[in-house]
């Protein structure tokens, strides 16, 4: 069973595959550095899975996935799962589909981090972006 967090508002939005992906601010309210967080949902969309394996994806995703959490939108109760998660999913699926969509994953991830992060220094950035890899390496 994964956790539940209040309402959160996406911190970007951005195309993957043609297909919209919200990004949020890390719904783990303890004041260490993280990255954006990844709808599930919407990166599951983003790769035109049959039925059967977008269930099996998320499903299998969630398994990994100790710390997926569900949060309330605008838009009605999504999953969200860490950087780390998202980004070996959308690695996998170059794998077992075919379709690469490292780049944009990447860009777009960076786009969110940097909505993030806009009010410190270059510096400041460098200082959270180490904290926060090395939150996901304990």
């Amino acid at each position: 069973m994964h956790k539940t967090n209040p309402t959160c508002v996406p911190l970007h939005t951005d195309q993957i595959n043609s297909h919209p992906v919200r990004f949020f601010r890390s719904p783990i309210n303890d004041g260490r550095p993280d990255f954006p967080w990844t709808c599930l949902g919407d990166l599951i969309a983003a790769f035109g899975l049959t039925d059967q394996l977008r269930n099996l994806s998320g499903e299998r995703l969630l398994k990994i996935s100790a710390e997926a959490m569900d949060v309330a939108t605008n838009d009605g109760m999504v999953t969200l799962i860490p950087h780390p998660d998202a980004q070996g999913f959308v690695h996998s699926m170059l794998k077992l589909q075919g379709v690469d969509a490292a780049e944009e994953y990447k860009y777009a991830g960076a786009a969110a981090f940097h909505k993030q992060l806009t009010d410190m220094t270059d510096k400041e950035v460098m200082a959270y972006s180490q904290a926060a890899v090395a939150r996901w390496k304990e």
